[in-house]
C-alpha cells in the first residue's frame, strides 16, 4: 500500500485509458484486474475520447515503466493508454 502521505517523495501519473471492446464481461474483468493493481490509488470512468482514468503513484520512473509494460501491457483488452505526468502538487486551501 502507497502512503500519499509522503507524496513529495513519489511519482504521480494519470493513466487515460481506452478499451477495445466494452461488452458488459470484458469491462468488468478490465475494472476488476486495474483495481487489483496496488499502484492505482484512484479509478475513475469517465467520458469523452478515453473510457477510464487512474491514478497511479509509484517511487521512481524504472517503477513506473515497470508497471507500464508488465502491468497495464498485459491487459489483452487495451486499445489505447495515455500517460500523463504530474509536476507538481499543491493543496487547495
Amino acid at each position: 500500500m502507497i502512503n500519499t502521505g509522503k507524496i513529495g517523495q513519489l511519482i504521480v501519473f494519470f493513466v487515460n485509458i481506452v478499451l477495445k471492446e466494452h461488452s458488459t464481461r470484458l469491462g468488468g474483468e478490465f475494472i476488476q484486474t486495474i483495481t487489483s493493481f496496488p499502484e492505482v490509488v484512484e479509478f475513475h470512468v469517465i467520458g469523452g475520447e478515453h473510457d477510464f482514468m487512474i491514478k497511479v503513484i509509484v517511487p521512481d520512473m524504472a517503477a513506473y515503466r515497470r508497471f507500464f509494460v508488465q502491468q497495464l501491457g498485459e491487459i489483452p483488452n487495451i486499445a489505447k493508454l495515455q500517460s500523463i505526468i504530474v509536476l507538481r502538487y499543491a493543496e487547495k486551501g
